[in-house]
């Protein structure tokens, strides 16, 4: 079977997604498909080509026996603005959109690029060449600018973008979406989507994501005393994640001896939070990097409690990547989201940590000072039901597996 995926981040680009899809695409490798990765030059997360590589209109490689095709677009920039934003989505959705219509006929497209106008072309080519496509949805626009408060659920944009989502669901095959709740909304407010919906849950390689077994050296390295009860935020620092709230936090529970606050990551709150860290002398937090791959596990055992922040407009229908890592490596969570979100429910139903309202500082370090208070045992057993619910529902072969189902339905022409 021949597979283009059409995907907006890829390896050596770090963040979650890239390395997800980037799995899939090995794999499916692997087992004797033709996988072709059509995707922009590395640039994420500040917006700056990665070194080793030089932009220009075309580039084909090879890795893991998987074809890349990286075409040109716009790159978001360092400051991020919104018009970069707009001109990478627009520019990656023409090119992909060309490099695709170029391509031998494939048996499957899979499409996981920033919605709408990186995807509009994309499955305007699919429907002209009769290709079946898979819309491999993981953020929800516009609905997530709406609650953002950037445009009224009644403005003329948002009703546009609404109307073109709608025909991009129309124009593919399947739409698949990563949690039940995303996929009550997506049937509710697409009606060409009705009856092609499936719910496909993110996933990581637990063989390799996992608690770390030895002499854990990290937090030495990096100056962190033993003794000090470490909550971790790890991932991006970008405006929807709110990440900044855990400056309040830090300044509210400073006077608590043995807290310390560890913020790993990059993305444009990054230099806010170092600069507001230094003003305010806020010795119990500590913000870092990303760090190696090859120490993400150690990193995050390191950790006492993981921290899962969101910004109060996210929508309620995503589990972020960053929350399956943290079930990965066997950590109880505190969560900082809506109480109607997937997340919540997903945490309590498993008894695997706390949930509090987003954007409240007050409640966020209350929540850290109960689970300072906790006994090691009893973080302990919620860590283990956290790597019991990875295995169950996240792993790398479960996705496997249901992509398999997934691309025997689409070549059988059922529905779903």
């Amino acid at each position: 079977m021949h597979i283009v995926i059409v995907v907006g981040v890829y390896p050596p680009e770090s963040e979650p997604s890239a390395v997800m899809i980037s799995e899939l695409a090995r794999n499916w490798s692997l087992r004797g498909h033709s996988v072709t990765v059509i995707c922009p030059f590395p640039n994420r997360p500040l917006g700056i080509i990665h070194k080793g590589y030089k932009r220009r209109l075309w580039q084909r490689t090879e890795i893991d026996n998987v074809h890349i095709l990286r075409v040109w677009s716009w790159f978001i920039g360092p400051k991020r603005r919104l018009v970069n934003r707009l001109l990478e989505n627009l520019s990656f959705g023409i090119s992909s959109s060309i490099a695709l219509f170029l391509q031998k006929k494939p048996d499957i497209v899979v499409l996981e690029s920033w919605p709408i106008f990186a995807q509009f072309g994309v499955t305007i080519i699919s429907r002209i060449r009769k290709l079946r496509a898979i819309n491999y949805v993981k953020d929800l626009y516009p609905e997530a600018m709406i609650a953002a408060g950037i445009f009224d659920r009644k403005n003329i944009i948002a009703k546009l973008l609404l109307w073109i989502d709608d025909r991009i669901c129309g124009f593919v095959t399947r739409t698949v979406v990563i949690s039940e709740k995303m996929k009550e909304v997506v049937t509710k407010t697409r009606a060409r989507s009705i009856g092609n919906v499936q719910v496909i849950n993110d996933w990581l390689d637990l063989q390799y994501i996992k608690s770390f077994e030895g002499k854990n050296t990290w937090r030495r390295e990096v100056g962190i005393p033993e003794d000090d009860i470490v909550f971790m935020y790890a991932g991006t620092m970008g405006f929807a994640s709110g990440v900044d709230i855990l400056i309040k936090v830090a300044e509210i529970v400073k006077n608590t001896p043995g807290i310390r606050i560890v913020c790993v990551g990059e993305g444009p709150l990054k230099e806010i939070i170092l600069r507001e860290q230094k003003t305010k002398q806020l010795s119990n937090l500590t913000v870092l990097g990303f760090q190696p791959r090859a120490r993400v596990n150690e990193m995050q055992s390191s950790a006492d409690t993981m921290l899962l922040v969101t910004s109060p407009e996210m929508g309620v229908s995503s589990v972020p990547s960053k929350l399956i890592t943290y079930l990965a490596v066997g950590k109880p969570v505190l969560c900082s989201v809506a109480e109607t979100s997937d997340i919540a429910h997903l945490v309590k139903t498993n008894d695997i940590g706390l949930v509090v309202p987003p954007g409240e500082a007050v409640k966020i370090s209350e929540g850290i000072i109960e689970f300072a208070s906790m006994g090691r045992e009893q973080l302990r057993y919620k860590g283990l039901r956290a790597r019991e619910l990875a295995i169950q529902t996240y792993s790398l072969p479960r996705a496997l597996q249901d992509f398999d189902d997934l691309f025997e339905n689409i070549l059988q022409g059922k529905k779903q």
